[in-house]
């Protein structure tokens, strides 16, 4: 088993969550501005760096890719999203209460194959929707890597899951995700529920219900499922009998439910408003792009974004941003913040190997056209504006080992 750290419990917030372990064991309820400042990632630009060879900046410039976050308003909405849906989830499930025990007994008897067929409605779930390269699931395990993730609460003799996030399989398998439910537990508590319940001859119904067993034992915070969208590869109708299953593990276990996906995955809520209820009933956040405020005006959120972005350069002669370049970026990324970053990391790599040593119009174009064209067919249809051109894109991405071979392509100085 994996040591794990002692509950340290604090006397909480409010008087709801007074008296209940699970909650009075996680970190205190953060505002907005201290979730900015907890999420705020910025790389070091070393000075002695600007002076390597050109070969060796590129080396650096990749902090770009791996550190830079910039938080929000969406991001905050989604800290307390979570928040609230942790806090909310463990209410009913009170370690220190002489009818936990009992409570437990009742669930691990639920026949979950049954419940799952008559899920009802009013369950701790949400939804986090967005564009692929929109940054969902970078904020979201940021979020989550604020709080231990399992907790020891030695005086109970209990292991506290707090949260767990497991990534849908690309074939939509109902089977396959339950398998990732079990590894991904085994990684957190270093306990063997893969080998116990995963066989060859196990059913997918079986596994649900090994799952929402696991999960009560544990007293699973919050379950994230991310790629969610993947489920309408899966037959036989497993994609409702999933989400039926997640929601009925709110309604009978509290454990509050997160999907992540990209706008296909509205069509798994959408097919009647019962399932779109489901999605959204804590709020569900449209993870979109920047926005611009005014037609030919930058938002502040878009402007703080590039602003901070344009001041990671390795160059000998940086050009301050200006108004023009702003849109440049904005024309090119259409607001989507890992197409952004990936532009200004691929430009700056060409300005050094170039030997220009600085961003302007020309290796911007040049880059978009060359090493991005991609992406040209989502970003044309984004400034198309047509919703129907736009849906076909949305899972568009690019890998960041894709980003970091273009980054090292040799440039002739001509370029």
């Amino acid at each position: 088993m994996i040591k794990l750290p002692e509950a340290n419990y604090r006397l909480p917030e409010i008087i709801d969550y007074e008296g209940h372990p699970l909650i009075e064991a996680l970190p205190p309820i953060k505002s907005p501005d201290e979730v900015a400042k907890m999420l705020f990632r910025y790389p070091v630009v070393g000075e002695n760096e600007k002076t390597l060879p050109g070969h060796i900046r590129r080396h650096a410039m990749m902090r770009i890719l791996d550190q830079f976050l910039f938080p929000t308003r969406t991001h905050i909405q989604l800290e307390q999203t979570i928040s609230t849906m942790l806090r909310r989830g463990y209410l009913s499930r009170n370690i220190a209460d002489n009818h936990y025990q009992l409570n437990l007994d009742e669930a691990v008897r639920t026949n979950f194959s049954a419940a799952s067929r008559n899920a009802g409605n009013e369950a701790l779930v949400s939804s986090v929707i967005g564009c692929s390269g929109a940054g969902k699931s970078t904020a979201v395990e940021a979020i989550l890597r604020s709080y231990p993730q399992a907790i020891y609460h030695p005086d109970f003799q209990h292991t506290q899951l707090v949260w767990l996030k497991v990534e849908c399989p690309h074939d939509g398998s109902v089977k396959n995700l339950c398998t990732n439910f079990f590894r991904a537990i085994d990684t957190v508590l270093g306990t063997d529920y893969l080998t116990l319940y995963v066989k060859s001859r196990s059913s997918a119904e079986s596994m649900l219900g090994d799952i929402a067993r696991v999960a009560a034992l544990h007293s699973l915070g919050v379950l994230v499922i991310d790629e969610i969208q993947h489920l309408e590869k899966s037959r036989s109708g497993g994609s409702q009998k999933m989400l039926n299953f997640f929601v009925t593990l709110t309604n009978v276990l509290k454990v509050p439910v997160l999907f992540i996906g990209t706008p296909k995955a509205l069509d798994l809520f959408l097919p009647t408003m019962r399932s779109a209820r489901r999605a959204s009933q804590v709020g569900s956040i449209n993870w979109g792009r920047f926005e611009r405020s005014v037609v030919g005006q930058a938002s502040k959120e878009w402007e703080g974004f590039i602003k901070r972005l344009w001041k990671l350069q390795w160059l000998n002669s940086p050009r301050p941003l200006t108004s023009q370049m702003m849109d440049l970026f904005w024309d090119y990324s259409q607001g989507i913040a890992h197409v952004a970053v990936v532009l200004f990391y691929l430009s700056q790599s060409r300005a050094v190997m170039s030997g220009r040593e600085e961003i302007d119009r020309e290796i911007v174009e040049k880059v978009y056209n060359q090493e991005l064209s991609m992406i040209h067919p989502m970003i044309k249809a984004l400034q198309s504006g047509r919703e129907e051109l736009i849906r076909e894109y949305a899972d568009l991405d690019i890998p960041i080992t894709t980003i970091r071979s273009l980054g090292n392509m040799r440039i002739s100085p001509s370029a």
